[in-house]
């Protein structure tokens, strides 16, 4: 294995690897991920993302989850992926598209800021199921943004475990209602304030600092169900994120962090 050249990033706590596609030629993609993304062993992310040149408008990305599995798409990761595009010359800054696993999504680059169009919100489905926790009854809504999502309102976030809300999550993420698995996102209200978020990921099977596509369901779900106006704004576990409702398109907003950069050596594959 000779050494390969990354990028570390980070999009509101979603902590990516991100490498040149033309340097992992010969290499299995899932493999890959599972080597480098667990913690304490490898170089350690939520994720690994691929891109690849197509020309100077656009720019091809895949995104592979820890568990080597492929996401269709990842919003946090997605700015990542932009601002490597942008940074490394690959596409012209200003406005380009990134083409995902989902589909295609318009990018908007400029200051430093980066923000993504969302896809569609899909197979919609408001109060799916019902589940018990501590003698309350809560509901679980479902919608997919490139990638299945169940959202949960409770009425304070901060009164659960990191243990209660992977345990839900992992519970959610098998249940028969999701046939693809889901990613979990639980949420509060607070009153002059950003949404509280934190999001229990499949793939993952943990929770994240973040989750840019469960943001953007949380910000459906509670704009379509409970009134919410746009644009949406959210304060997760890494930072804050915004969704905002434009021309009938949702749009995500966060920042696109470069961590470190260099090579990962031979080591890191050896575990």
């Amino acid at each position: 294995m000779t050494r390969l050249p990354f990028w570390k990033m980070s999009g509101a706590g979603n902590d990516f690897i991100v490498v040149d596609e033309a340097a992992c030629e010969g290499l299995d993609r899932s493999w890959l991920a599972r080597q480098l993304c667990p913690r304490a062993l490898s170089v350690g992310a939520d994720g690994l993302i691929l891109v690849d040149e197509v020309d100077r408008e656009q720019v091809r990305i895949h995104f592979y989850n820890p568990d080597g599995s492929l996401a269709e798409m990842c919003g946090n990761g997605s700015r990542c992926a932009a601002r490597y595009a942008v940074d490394h010359g690959i596409v012209d800054p200003g406005r380009f598209r990134l083409l995902t696993d989902s589909g295609d999504l318009d990018v908007v680059a400029g200051d430093g800021a980066f923000q993504v169009v969302m896809p569609e919100p899909e197979n919609v489905q408001f109060e799916l199921l019902e589940f018990e926790e501590e003698g309350e009854r809560f509901v679980v809504h479902g919608v997919r943004i490139g990638v299945p999502h169940a959202v949960v309102v409770l009425p304070d976030v901060e009164r659960f475990s990191d243990d209660d809300l992977t345990r839900i999550g992992r519970q959610l993420r098998h249940d028969a209602h999701f046939p693809q698995g889901t990613n979990t996102n639980f949420v509060s209200f607070r009153p002059g304030r950003p949404l509280r978020q934190r999001t229990y990921e499949r793939g993952v099977e943990a929770l994240t600092k973040a989750c840019g596509t469960g943001s953007t369901a949380t910000a459906f779900v509670v704009t379509s169900r409970f009134g919410q106006t746009w644009p949406v704004a959210l304060q997760v576990d890494g930072g804050h994120l915004s969704v905002d409702s434009r021309h009938g398109q949702l749009w995500l907003s966060g920042d696109a962090r470069l961590i470190a950069t260099g090579e990962i050596e031979p080591d890191a594959f050896s575990w």
